[in-house]
């Protein structure tokens, strides 16, 4: 991630933020406005109007009925103002927050969808990712008070610029010094806060994750029972050493720049200007009440005038992470992809032609040079020993990857001209990582709570085809039973072979024209795998079929098998044809009968 921008580009990003902050919450800008102006106004006449009246009237006739009035009519504008105030911090930019944060998170999950699963394969992308997601927040946040900072800040200069240049412009001179020296340092200040944030980002993210195992329930058990625990510890201190030495390799250097610019203001700028009035006082060049109310709001000018420097050198930083933020999560119309052609109204045909594939820094091709050709109506065992591409094909079906080389046809098109979000309600998939939701069996199963007869029809074919229903029956609230305790102390605590039928019944209940099951009978025993592979074949005779697994067992009903060795495609066919052809195909068969059989199961008989 770059860490230098222009002033040009910042300025650019900033306007582009403000708009995109403006489609979230149209209020946000103009009430921040309004509020701070209305602050800033009673800052001046309190700090300034009321303590110069004051002094003024000590040396003059002091008219107190007057003073009453004006004290009086203040006093409401406070009150008004306090008001005002109470509502903006403790509603309104809480609410305001809210609504921009649900805007660009809605943004960022749509973006994550849409981004290739490659992508989370490489590193730097994921430390890219991870920086972020974990910006968001703080960009909303740094913005605020940027827009904040800028209302009062120019309000406050130009008051106070009046009266000095009214009272004796030298005292600018006291103004501009350490604003020099802001100016020169500040920069290099940023670019090494920057820097430092962005590989504390990175150290976080190890840190962040050997936390989680430590925490996480699935984790709980190999914690308790094995010695990863200290592997995992060994990261979770890795995690503070890095930080040890990155804190030592920036925070020094930061610090000292930062008291430079403090030095400055504080000391050079502020004595010298206090020792310049005070002798034109005693020479009498310099009435006491414009010589009070100067020294007394010196800081204020001075930091308004820093806090408009500031603004600039933070508007300049806070331009990097927005930068990187809107071009991950809000792409121009150049960097947007584009929205595809509608997908047919039934997939007739899937082909492989020439396609390979690599994952990021890999040095062998994932898949090299597979080309097939399925239809509706095939049922495909897609098989081979562990490492062999299979679930490397299932992703590139699914386009949560895209081909290196070659391409992937559907009715003969190529399926990156297809509409992605359309493409993707005609596939259905059963991964080996499957994951079941903290929420009820029906919108585990339908992805949405039942609301008619129709739903109620599928909910329950869906139930019945993966082999679930005896369970159901058992289930004290039916369709509605949480599957978790984490938010619901009577939730159901599902075993791993129940847990993948629920997997199943998702995915039949998609009525999908093309079916994934990765691994799907992973979690089964022998007698319930059996009864799978004949549901499978009974049920779905209008989509085609992929059963991915390294068991051969569901190989002799299949239409086509696709038996895969180290990224290749080795061999195509009916069981009986690549048996009767004797290679790899057949030894792996036997291999895997012999011991079956040997344990008396009749699944390859």
């Amino acid at each position: 991630m770059d860490n230098k921008i222009g002033f040009e580009d910042a300025l650019n990003t900033l306007i582009r933020y403000s708009k995109e902050i403006q489609k979230a919450d149209p209020r946000k800008i103009t009430v921040t406005v309004i509020v701070y102006t209305g602050l800033t106004l009673s800052s001046v006449l309190f700090e300034i109007f009321l303590l110069h009246y004051i002094v003024d009237g000590y040396n003059d006739n002091f008219n107190m009925k007057q003073f009453t009035v004006i004290m009086l009519c203040l006093l409401i504008f406070q009150v008004s103002v306090w008001l005002i105030e109470s509502y903006y911090v403790r509603y309104f930019n809480e609410d305001s927050n809210n609504k921009v944060n649900q805007y660009f998170y809605s943004k960022l999950f749509k973006k994550i969808e849409m981004t290739p699963l490659a992508n989370f394969e490489d590193p730097e992308f994921y430390d890219e990712h991870y920086f972020i997601i974990n910006n968001v927040n703080i960009r909303v946040n740094e913005y605020t008070s940027l827009l904040e900072t800028l209302v009062s800040s120019l309000l406050m200069i130009m008051t106070l610029a009046s009266l000095i240049a009214i009272t004796d412009p030298v005292i600018f001179i006291f103004v501009a010094m350490p604003l020099v020296c802001e100016w020169i340092v500040t920069p290099r200040a940023n670019r090494l806060e920057y820097k430092f944030n962005k590989e504390v980002s990175n150290a976080r993210r190890r840190g962040d994750y050997a936390q989680r195992v430590f925490f996480l329930k699935e984790y709980a058990k190999e914690m308790r029972t094995t010695r990863i625990k200290s592997v995992i510890l060994s990261q979770f201190t890795r995690f503070f050493s890095d930080m040890k030495q990155l804190i030592d390799e920036y925070g020094m250097r930061i610090g000292l720049k930062r008291f430079a610019v403090d030095f400055a203001f504080k000391i050079v700028s502020y004595m010298g200007a206090a020792i310049y009035i005070a002798i034109k006082v005693y020479n009498n060049q310099m009435a006491m009440a414009s010589a009070i109310v100067i020294i007394s709001t010196f800081n204020e000018i001075i930091y308004s005038l820093k806090n408009i420097l500031d603004l600039y050198m933070k508007s300049m930083e806070q331009a990097l992470y927005i930068r990187a933020m809107l071009s991950y999560i809000c792409p121009t119309d150049l960097e947007r992809p584009k929205g595809g052609i509608p997908m047919p109204s039934k997939i007739e045909t899937l082909e492989f032609r020439n396609v390979s594939f690599s994952y990021p820094n890999a040095q062998a091709k994932a898949l090299d040079n597979i080309s097939f050709t399925v239809r509706s109506g095939q049922r495909i065992a897609v098989l081979g020993p562990n490492g062999a591409g299979k679930s490397t094909l299932v992703k590139l079906i699914m386009r949560l990857l895209q081909p290196t080389e070659g391409e992937i046809l559907i009715n003969g098109l190529n399926i990156n001209e297809y509409d992605l979000n359309d493409y993707r309600k005609k596939i259905s998939a059963v991964k080996q990582n499957f994951v079941i939701f903290a929420a009820d069996l029906e919108r585990n199963v339908l992805l949405k709570p039942i609301e008619n007869d129709d739903d109620r029809l599928l909910y329950d074919s869906s139930i019945e085809k993966s082999g679930f229903l005896e369970k159901h029956k058992n289930l004290p609230k039916g369709s509605k039973t949480v599957l978790s305790r984490e938010f619901d102390d009577e939730g159901e605590v599902l075993s791993g072979g129940e847990r993948q039928k629920v997997a199943i019944a998702r995915a039949i209940a998609n009525k999908a024209d093309i079916l994934l099951m990765d691994e799907p009978t992973s979690a089964l025993d022998p007698i319930s795998e059996n009864d799978f592979h004949q549901m499978l074949y009974d049920n779905f005779r209008d989509q085609i079929l992929f059963i991915i697994s390294h068991s051969f067992s569901l190989s002799k009903n299949a239409d086509m098998i696709l038996f895969f060795l180290d990224g290749k495609l080795e061999e195509v066919g009916s069981h009986y044809e690549l048996m009767g052809q004797g290679k790899k195909y057949a030894e792996y068969f036997r291999i895997q009968s012999e011991n079956f059989t040997n344990k008396g199961s009749g699944l390859y008989e």
